[in-house]
């Protein structure tokens, strides 16, 4: 409201002022919060999400962000005024006249200062925060309709199939957080509707691509798109190029068309998984798992125990080091029950050890330091050469 210094104003309320003041709610925002809201307001992509997917939390999406909305209540009463142009300018008029009892004789005259009108009172607002979108349940509601090709689709239920809108509306994220959330899942768009691929399907097109390059002399580093999708005629052409988009990145283009590099580390992790799920039960003998690891393994990529982290554990028994799978993609989303389930493996971690397992749930105001000083108790292990050891916070 402008009420020039040393000047006054006379407030009114309207007759609908408790009606409003029920119905409406200010929003706080910083200057860049503003900015950010007006911009996605004006391309039509401000949204606000809340119980209807299945959370207590009310978040705002704009064009590329997630915010948490949380009640604040306010110690004063703020009045909400109606302020009209014709209310500005005699502001701006009376700001010319002297103050009562001062001697001073101003240009404007006299006269009492300008009306206005109280619209609403109000005693909450409303705050916003940057948010970790809510991605995890894209995988949870996709994964009841996994794609393993055209002539399995007799047995996925259409009802449960989603589109493009259909994930706008039930997912707390913004529409770019949304686009990169699928992207790293790897899910695809078959006929109007987003789907996961089935692991086996993915699995054996991989292994068929791999195939590939000794019998075409393929190099890994320049795969043919085109020439993929030929090679394996019985697969669906979108879940190949999805394949080698999920295991490789854009290389440059030859007479055939576009190519894929494949990426050395995706790679070299998914023939890891393979061979720890082959031998799940018992594990491997480290000597014998790194052999056969790098006799499967494309020319020129080369194996180590760094590219498994995340993927396996070294267990000792009797001087033998044996490695099993334990899988940090298999294990919960939500940061507590990712440490319980870490926790219930092993009561203590070395640092060094439980690092790759938290690595995929780090976020906006969710840092690893941030992560383990709320889920753990940090100590150091004088049996392990005081190094710096974890375990559950009770």
């Amino acid at each position: 409201m402008s009420v020039p210094p040393g000047t006054s104003a006379t407030l009114t309320c309207t007759p609908e002022v408790e009606t409003n003041s029920d119905e409406l709610i200010m929003l706080e925002l910083s200057e860049e919060e503003l900015a950010e809201v007006l911009a996605s307001a004006r391309a039509e992509q401000l949204s606000m999400k809340g119980e209807q997917q299945g959370s207590d939390t009310l978040v705002m999406c704009t064009q590329d962000k997630t915010f948490k909305v949380k009640l604040a209540e306010a110690s004063n009463t703020l009045m909400l005024v109606n302020e009209t142009a014709e209310a500005a300018a005699a502001a701006g008029e009376s700001s010319k006249r002297p103050l009562e009892g001062s001697g001073e004789t101003g240009d404007g005259g006299e006269g009492a200062g300008a009306t206005r009108t109280v619209v609403a009172r109000l005693t909450d607002n409303l705050t916003m925060e940057r948010a970790v979108p809510s991605l995890a349940r894209i995988g949870e509601r996709l994964s009841q309709t996994l794609y393993s090709g055209p002539d399995n689709e007799d047995e996925v239920d259409g009802s449960q199939l989603l589109g493009w809108e259909q994930l706008c509306d039930s997912v707390q994220a913004s529409e770019s957080e949304l686009r990169e959330g699928l992207s790293a899942i790897g899910a695809i768009e078959v006929l109007g509707h987003w789907r996961l691929v089935d692991p086996k399907y993915m699995s054996d097109i991989l292994e068929l691509v791999l195939s590939q390059l000794v019998e075409n002399d393929w190099k890994a580093s320049s795969v043919p798109e085109q020439g993929a999708v030929d090679a394996l005629p019985e697969y669906c052409p979108i879940a190949v190029r999805q394949c080698l988009k999920s295991h490789g990145a854009p290389a440059e283009a030859r007479d055939c068309g576009a190519c894929w590099a494949l990426d050395e580390r995706k790679v070299l992790r998914w023939l890891a998984r393979k061979l720890l799920r082959s031998n799940a039960a018992k594990g491997w003998e480290k000597g014998q798992l790194i052999d056969k690891w790098k006799d499967l393994a494309p020319e020129g990529m080369v194996p180590s125990w760094a590219t498994a982290a995340g993927i396996c554990l070294f267990e000792t028994n009797h001087a033998i080091v044996k490695v099993k799978l334990f899988d940090a993609d298999e294990l919960p989303v939500e940061p507590a029950a990712r440490f319980a389930r870490l926790f219930a493996y092993r009561k203590e971690w070395l640092s060094e050890e439980l690092l790759p397992f938290i690595e995929g749930i780090v976020g906006p105001n969710r840092s690893v330091p941030q992560l383990l000083t709320k889920h753990t108790r940090t100590f150091t292990d004088a049996t392990k050469d005081n190094q710096k050891s974890h375990s559950a916070r009770s």
